[in-house]
């Protein structure tokens, strides 16, 4: 089986929960920053949506969900949405 679909299976596992979606890099980047400072492992996922030829660039091409185990869900929450 593809590795890529094992790895896929294996992130939406009961094992990890999401924690964090977006669009925005800059929103993502502080969420894993936030999350690494507080020594929460995480995984993430990026998902990109083709452009059409000829489409203006547009930062909403690529969405990041970030994956942490479910017993530190709470804690991974409070922590990514710190200033």
């Amino acid at each position: 089986m593809n590795p890529a679909i094992n790895g896929l299976k294996y992130l939406l596992s009961n094992k990890k929960s999401l924690v964090y979606s977006t669009f925005d890099l800059k929103g993502y980047t502080r969420a894993a920053a936030n999350l690494q400072a507080a020594g929460i492992p995480f995984r993430t996922a990026s998902y990109s949506s083709p452009r059409e030829t000829g489409a203006a660039y547009s930062d909403l091409t690529v969405q990041f969900k970030v994956y942490v185990k479910k017993e530190h869900q709470s804690e991974a929450q409070k922590v990514i949405h710190q200033r």
